[in-house]
């Protein structure tokens, strides 16, 4: 008897050959783990075979049998490997703790297949979200609240405050880390802080077009404007017309980005040494210029 499996993927298949002994099962995951896919359901229940399988891949445990899904032994393993394969564990599994810190502590994504009660664990959180800071939409809403654990997300990844409760959103040191660490952060900040100069200037240092998320009043101030054209001149789109017409910033921004003039004012775009600028950064910008520039640069 044929130690494959025919469950489709024939193509692939056929790459192992006729593997009709254990020891050849073995050999081919050694070199892959998903050619688990194609033993026969005897051998994918062989914990031998499996575990092989699954050091070499970890999402090859998908391939095993119920039986293995329940075998802490090769769960461990397979996660080590890759977290991910968390999600083929049983519940049982799921909810051992030693388990899934290794699983999140290899893919902090893991913590969205571990158990309620464990997704409400501050050390296999905290492991989860020092890992992948965005794991942070898997917690309870209990350490969602919690600031030691929002604090060690968004330091891994300024976005992960889009996951904090509205409460920690509004908090200055958090926001602040979080836009240090990616400016667009700024959108999930409280609508007060987004009116902090300070904290929008951060933001802006770290990425120019987050001055979309500024307060009205911050998108009309020039140095909050400098700051973000010169971190990128894409940011100039998100300024008020009178900053779009302020030849010193628009020179900024494309001097950044010469693409950047394709939102300056109507004047700026026959202004030489903007038109200038921009084309020596972006030579597709004259595009941009007004028809008198663009025949004056032209000749």
């Amino acid at each position: 008897m044929s130690a494959l499996n025919d469950n489709g993927g024939t193509k692939e298949k056929a790459q192992w050959g006729d593997m009709g002994e254990k020891q050849s099962v073995l050999n081919a995951v050694k070199e892959n783990g998903y050619a688990l896919r194609f033993a026969a359901e005897s051998i994918q229940n062989d914990p031998d075979v499996v575990g092989v399988a699954c050091a070499q891949n970890g999402y090859a445990l998908r391939y095993a049998s119920t039986q293995l899904h329940d075998n802490a032994e090769i769960g461990r393993v397979a996660v080590a490997e890759n977290g991910i394969a968390l999600h083929y564990l049983s519940d049982r599994l799921k909810a051992n703790k030693e388990l899934v810190l290794v699983a999140v502590k290899q893919n902090g994504w893991a913590l969205q297949f571990a158990s309620e009660g464990l997704r409400d664990d501050p050390a296999v959180v905290l492991e989860a979200v020092k890992q992948s800071g965005e794991a942070l939409e898997y917690a309870s809403d209990k350490l969602r609240s919690d600031k030691a654990t929002v604090r060690a997300a968004v330091q891994q990844t300024g976005g992960a405050l889009q996951f904090a409760s509205t409460s920690l959103r509004k908090d200055r040191d958090l926001c602040l880390r979080a836009c240090a660490s990616a400016g667009g952060a700024l959108q999930h900040c409280g609508k007060q802080l987004r009116d902090d100069k300070d904290l929008v200037l951060e933001a802006c240092a770290q990425r120019g077009p987050a001055v979309e998320f500024a307060s009205e009043r911050l998108r009309a101030d020039r140095a909050v404007a400098m700051v973000a054209a010169a971190q990128n001149g894409m940011a100039l789109q998100f300024l008020t017309a009178a900053l779009k017409a302020d030849h010193g910033v628009v020179l900024v921004a494309v001097c950044s980005n010469g693409w950047a003039l394709q939102f300056a004012d109507d004047a700026l775009k026959a202004n030489k040494e903007v038109v200038e600028a921009a084309v020596a950064k972006a030579p597709g910008a004259i595009r941009f210029a007004s028809d008198e520039m663009r025949q004056a640069l032209s000749s």
